[in-house]
């Protein structure tokens, strides 16, 4: 009895120790293939001309898994990054932080689709100098041309495959149904392709200096600052990284860091009382279906190479590969030339009373 007893410690000593062997053979071979982590890129000054650095292509789709981190990081983190699209509220908020109003940026990415209006451009031109002033590069990043790779995706559905480099169209065209006449909409997917992802490699390589499928940090290294204000607390979201905190300044989230959140107007008053004279447009591709009327005819009205764009995109996209019938960049399913851009007061005959509603709640 004694003896079974023995022999039986005897085997579990046995695989105990073999399987200490595998793993230290298996942890020494992991670390091997990993290699030494890399220390975080330097975030480089913006030169003091305030000229933008070129924009990097970024590669879409890479596959970026949640891993473990260098730990070696603390006394750079957390960074305080700004998601920049150039528009009135990210503007005003990379400006404020300038002025010291907000605590300081350490840097602000703008992902680059190619296709923003000119005023766009203008705008992210004095962005960058104003920041290069006070020492936050402005850095500019793309995945591609947005309006060129639509291009690739009108293809019929035979022909996808044999196309290099083809693909679906990623904007959310108004579709009309060929046979029902019945009116849908694509799925959006160029937000994440053109500006999430790209900002998520940028923060990823540039930023912590990661290879492409190394561990990330589970230490919070990074704040993540976004323009949305109080007006758009709908779109405020937790982030799912462990080493990211998305950070809301406008809308005092997680923390106040403003006397009071503001909303869009606000900032609008704002930069018009510290930047009078300047304009501080709404950030959208020229090809974004979900402009406004009022929006429309902004770009019909002041930026005529950027309409005369929009229509030829508008004509280019109307038979898309794969779909049942004809595509749009206007709700209305009509030529874009032809489409009705008046508000729904104005082709009532008469003034909306909600934009004279001084207190923006009548109708709510």
């Amino acid at each position: 009895m004694n003896d079974s007893l023995d022999n039986g410690k005897k085997r579990n000593a046995r695989k105990e120790k073999a399987t200490e062997k595998v793993l230290a053979t298996k942890k020494k071979t992991a670390k091997k293939k990993a290699g030494p982590y890399p220390a975080p890129v330097p975030i480089p000054a913006a030169g003091a001309s305030g000229e933008p650095p070129p924009a990097r292509q970024t590669p879409t789709g890479a596959r970026e898994e949640e891993q473990v981190p260098p730990s070696s990081l603390p006394h750079l983190l957390p960074l305080s990054i700004l998601s920049l699209g150039a528009g009135v509220q990210s503007s005003a908020v990379l400006l404020m932080s300038c002025r010291g109003i907000l605590p300081r940026l350490d840097a602000a990415i703008f992902a680059d689709t190619q296709d923003e209006p000119a005023e766009v451009y203008e705008n992210l031109q004095f962005l960058i100098a104003e920041a290069a002033r006070h020492g936050i590069p402005v850095h500019v990043r793309t995945a591609g041309n947005i309006a060129n790779d639509l291009q690739r995706s009108r293809l019929r559905q035979e022909e996808y495959s044999k196309v290099e480099n083809g693909r679906w169209a990623s904007i959310p065209f108004y579709t009309r149904d060929a046979a029902t006449g019945h009116i849908g909409m694509l799925k959006r997917q160029c937000t994440k392709e053109y500006k999430i992802e790209v900002v998520l490699h940028f923060l990823r390589r540039e930023i912590l200096g990661l290879r492409r499928y190394q561990h990330a940090p589970k230490e919070h290294c990074i704040d993540h600052w976004y323009g949305m204000s109080a007006d758009e607390t709908n779109r405020v979201r937790i982030s799912r990284h462990k080493w990211e905190s998305n950070v809301y300044p406008l809308c005092g989230l997680p923390t106040d860091m403003l006397p009071k959140p503001m909303a869009r107007w606000d900032c609008e008053d704002w930069l018009a009382e510290h930047y009078p004279g300047r304009k501080f447009p709404r950030s959208a591709c020229r090809v974004c279906p979900y402009r406004s009327p009022s929006e429309w005819r902004h770009l019909k009205e002041n930026c005529p190479d950027d309409w005369a764009k929009a229509v030829e995109m508008d004509r280019q996209i109307r038979q898309l590969g794969g779909m049942r019938g004809q595509t749009y960049l206007h709700p209305s399913c009509q030529p874009l030339d032809q489409a009705d851009l008046r508000d729904l007061d104005d082709r009532r005959g008469q003034l909306s009373l909600f934009r004279l509603e001084c207190s923006g709640v009548c109708g709510v």
